[in-house]
């Protein structure tokens, strides 16, 4: 269910992000598929890749005694931007977005906008980074 989240998420933020609207997408894959995937990429004339390494895309919740809840929605990535012929990482950039607090209810259904706004953030480096 979360890998198809994140798939769309991604989908969706570099088709809305003129810079990146021309990329093509690769399924999502492990870090051994990775160097397979660069090879892929430079075979078909790519000079630069980026990778998208998901660390965490969820809700997490907590609830503490006597009437404390709060739940959030937590989106964190690295994104690497990575030179195809060489392999170089030319930048890489750790993100982390939460959304949510005390008393608010959030499940898996704001994952994929979350995701979504935090990627388009990194991409038009529309925030600062941690």
């Amino acid at each position: 269910m979360r890998e198809a989240i994140a798939m769309k998420a991604i989908n969706t933020a570099f088709a809305a992000t003129p810079c990146a609207a021309g990329a093509t997408i690769f399924p999502i894959a492990t870090d051994d598929t990775s160097v397979a995937r660069l090879g892929q990429a430079r075979m078909e004339g790519a000079n630069t890749a980026i990778l998208v390494r998901i660390d965490e895309l969820g809700p997490i919740g907590v609830l503490s005694f006597p009437a404390l809840w709060s739940t959030w929605s937590d989106v964190q990535f690295t994104l690497d931007v990575v030179e195809v012929a060489t392999g170089n990482v030319l930048r890489s950039i750790p993100h982390r977005r939460q959304k949510g607090g005390a008393f608010e209810m959030r499940g898996l259904e704001p994952l994929q906008a979350e995701m979504e706004i935090a990627l388009r953030d990194v991409l038009l480096g529309a925030t600062p980074q941690p």
